[in-house]
């Protein structure tokens, strides 16, 4: 799973993008896929943790590419949780494990990365 985190110009928030490519089997064109978790966050907290109803109401985002119904909507993360630590000025520990729930399917997604915020 690649990231790429970031500031808001203004600094006010700092956005963290998780994606994962699952390329598919040789002479199979269907079979990958590609998907996206995105949530922002105060650019000035040292912690943060967002669960199941939390979770809910915050801005996290899903986003599935594939050959499918809907591929590229984004579905918001109905439960689970993500939680993530400052561990200096430009990095950062986050967890994650969150189910999203659509209507073409129901999708989990769970990542324990370090990161860097550019």
């Amino acid at each position: 799973m690649r990231y790429r985190p970031f500031r808001s110009k203004a600094a006010t928030v700092t956005v963290f993008i998780f994606n994962h490519t699952q390329t598919p089997p040789e002479y199979i064109l269907d079979g990958g896929f590609s998907e996206t978790l995105v949530f922002q966050i105060p650019a000035d907290v040292n912690q943060f943790e967002f669960r199941d109803d939390k979770l809910a109401n915050t801005r996290v985002f899903y986003k599935r590419g594939c050959f499918y119904e809907l591929a590229g909507a984004g579905f918001q993360a109905t439960s689970g949780f993500i939680r993530g630590e400052r561990l200096s000025a430009v990095h950062w520990f986050v967890s994650a494990d969150v189910t999203i729930e659509s209507s073409v399917g129901t999708f989990q997604v769970q990542f324990k990365k370090p990161v860097f915020v550019e």
